[in-house]
């Protein structure tokens, strides 16, 4: 039995900055520039059951980097399991591009496959999204579809659109209502007619509230009156997840606690302003 995990991905300007939709072949920006030959490497230090492992602060060269982390990736083969942890957790954790081979290796084991994912995602580069891709597939379990398809979302590569709608549509779960909201982030405008044909549907397969947060991330226009009609719902959560949504996308709020003159106030607001108002993308958030 899976256990329903929560990985939101509905995003507000005014918590956290949201990735940018990139396009194929983009590399997502990490901390720490892997590429650079010299760069400030921070300490990491790794207590293990025999040893302290430190990798030091220095301007580190490409090959003095390779040398700190050869014995995490020697620890990798060690017979002592919390060793290997400790090191599939530190090279997840602060990924270097040359480990991209040993970070792919490890998301093919199935102790340190959803480990690996945060690695991945770190990593994004073309082949890290690529296995991300894959693990969102049926074939894998709830509880690695889930982060893979979160951090597949959230690299922001437009080119993974087609791919959420699928998911979105497979119907696996909340895997797929992760999708729908990773759907809004890749695909945009064109993901509305898709999740306006889910919200339509009878009897109901798919939660509201989730493609109300889904829509609010589509960062389009046409999504709004779709949300303010949502705001009539007598369902507290979808009431609130499309009061969420609309703000995410206009950054206005109603401060009716009556959802009936909620949505009169939208309404009427839109019917004002709908033509001219700013819309907010909410993968371009300052």
């Amino acid at each position: 039995m899976w256990q329903k995990l929560r990985f939101p991905l509905s995003l507000r300007c005014a918590s956290r900055k949201a990735p940018h939709r990139s396009q194929a072949g983009d590399r997502h920006e990490t901390p720490y520039p892997a590429t650079d030959l010299q760069w400030l490497l921070t300490q990491i230090r790794l207590t293990t059951a025999r040893e302290t492992f430190t990798i030091r602060t220095a301007q580190a060269k490409h090959t003095q980097l390779e040398a700190d982390y050869a014995p995490l990736v020697a620890h990798l083969q060690s017979r002592d399991p919390l060793q290997r942890a400790l090191a599939a957790s530190a090279i997840t954790q602060h990924p270097q591009e040359f480990l991209e081979p040993v970070i792919l290796g490890l998301s093919r084991a199935p102790q340190t496959m959803v480990a690996s994912i945060t690695g991945l995602k770190k990593l994004g580069t073309v082949r890290a999204k690529q296995r991300l891709a894959e693990l969102t597939a049926s074939g894998y379990e709830e509880y690695v579809r889930q982060p893979a398809t979160t951090a597949l979302a959230e690299l922001g590569d437009s080119s993974y659109c087609e791919l959420m709608l699928q998911r979105m549509n497979l119907q696996q779960a909340y895997t797929s209502e992760i999708a729908a909201k990773g759907a809004g982030l890749l695909c945009g405008e064109k993901a509305i007619p898709q999740l306006v044909s889910l919200l339509s549907r009878k009897p109901s397969t798919f939660p509201a509230y989730e493609i109300a947060y889904a829509l609010g991330n589509t960062g389009s226009r046409t999504a709004v009156p779709i949300l303010i009609e949502l705001l009539s719902n007598a369902d507290p959560g979808i009431h609130r997840a499309a009061k969420e949504a609309l703000y995410t996308l206009t950054h206005r709020e109603s401060n009716s606690d009556d959802s009936g003159a909620d949505h009169q106030n939208w309404v009427s607001w839109w019917a004002l302003e709908g033509k001219t108002a700013q819309i907010v993308d909410p993968t371009e958030c300052p």
